[in-house]
């Protein structure tokens, strides 16, 4: 079953405000004028599983979604445009832990022995997040699966362990600047939980997905930066996996 959570990103210095929160589960988008200096002038309401308001945090936002499918095969897509705060809720900051530490966090706490695997999809490449961004190939069995050799898989012990590779993720990631934030993330990024629930195995993904914008609305006007971005739409079909 899907479903689809919305979370408002608090105002910066220039923004507009134009959403409004109706309740827990409606939003109404306003009039507002876009990057390239668009009117959009229609009013249009949209329905949801859930919204979180500006005052939620990390924490709030695992414990409402993630916690209770923690002992499941679960998978959470991060979408929205560039600047959103995608990246914010997956790796958080000091002040503000992501997703990504609680889920460990929690699977330490109950003494799960779980493993880890990162890759990033970049121009169409896969590439190991934890192993240098070695090129990586998708192969077919005779199943119909998909999988990806030579992709590395690590055991988490502890929570320094499972924080040093984190940092390894965020140094080895793609990223850049652009007229709508100064770090654009330009890849998706794959993490995989895996560990063993009831002699069940269990895969929680959380998949990070690049800034989606348009080329005009973030003023991009470089050959390099118009092919990321073309790359970055087209790459979504691999993410089956």
């Amino acid at each position: 079953m899907t479903r689809v959570f919305v979370r408002i990103k608090p105002l910066l210095e220039n923004d507009n405000n134009i959403v409004n929160k109706v309740n827990n589960k409606l939003i109404v988008n306003k009039n507002f004028e876009t990057y390239d200096g668009i009117n959009k002038m229609n009013t249009i309401e949209y329905n949801y599983n859930g919204i979180f308001d500006t005052k939620i945090n990390n924490l709030e936002i695992f414990e409402s979604i993630i916690k209770n499918n923690i002992n499941n095969n679960f998978t959470c897509y991060m979408y929205g445009q560039t600047g959103s705060g995608k990246t914010h809720t997956v790796f958080g900051t000091d002040h503000d832990p992501g997703i990504l530490l609680y889920i460990a966090r929690s699977l330490i706490q109950e003494n799960k022995m779980f493993v880890v695997s990162a890759y990033q999809i970049y121009n169409e490449e896969i590439l190991d997040l934890l192993n240098s961004n070695n090129k990586l190939k998708i192969m077919e069995n005779s199943n119909k699966k998909f999988k990806i050799p030579h992709l590395k898989y690590y055991e988490i012990k502890s929570f320094d362990v499972f924080f040093k590779y984190l940092n390894i993720i965020n140094k080895n990631r793609t990223q850049a600047s652009n007229n709508i934030n100064t770090s654009s993330s330009r890849s998706h990024v794959i993490l995989s939980f895996y560990y063993i629930k009831n002699n069940k195995k269990i895969k929680l993904r959380i998949i990070d997905l690049a800034g989606n914008e348009r080329s005009k609305n973030s003023k991009i006007t470089d050959l390099k930066s118009k092919q990321e971005n073309k790359f970055i739409n087209s790459s979504l079909f691999s993410l089956h996996l």
